[in-house]
């Protein structure tokens, strides 16, 4: 199976983005100057800071290797912008997922994102397929996350230090 055929996906340098602030009124999801909505695929749209992190082709090969499980629980660990929970909800690979972030904007990007693409409950958190659980990976407990897990993702920086491009904003990776 090729990965089109998986997820019906345009590759991230083809996706249509948005660049300027709009307002979803459907989900009441409003876009910041520095901010773009990205069309992923047929039903996935994110939101991406101009500055900050973007998706590449790895965040649609992990979710592709993901084996279906519809009814597991997932952790995303780093989870940046949510992009990896959101390609398997997509897919019905997963029922639902807590994306773990460190940083706290980020954070809040996956909210929306969730919220954006109706993964969230409005009314509870707990309700929620997708929901951002701001923590360092390194103290993370098995409570943190509602308990143990069937399946567990991470797309870390894999580049030796000082190879390849290097985030210029202030925000931790």
């Amino acid at each position: 199976m090729t990965q089109q055929e998986n997820f019906d996906c345009v590759p991230p340098a083809c996706a249509d983005e948005t660049r300027f602030p709009i307002e979803d009124s459907k989900t009441s999801v409003s876009l910041g100057s520095d901010e773009t909505l990205t069309q992923v695929n047929e039903s996935i749209r994110l939101i991406q800071r101009e500055g900050g992190l973007h998706f590449g082709t790895d965040a649609y090969l992990l979710a592709a290797y993901v084996t279906p499980r519809p009814r597991a629980r997932a952790v995303d660990l780093g989870s940046g912008t949510g992009i990896i929970p959101l390609l398997c909800l997509a897919r019905a690979k997963v029922a639902s997922v807590v994306a773990v972030e460190l940083q706290p904007s980020f954070c809040d990007l996956i909210n929306r994102n969730a919220r954006l693409n109706g993964y969230a409950d409005l009314a509870s958190s707990e309700g929620s397929r997708l929901r951002a659980l701001q923590a360092d990976v390194c103290s993370l407990h098995a409570s943190d996350v509602g308990g143990e897990v069937d399946i567990v993702t991470a797309n870390p920086p894999y580049m030796a230090p000082g190879a390849g491009k290097t985030n210029q904003a202030d925000e931790l990776t």
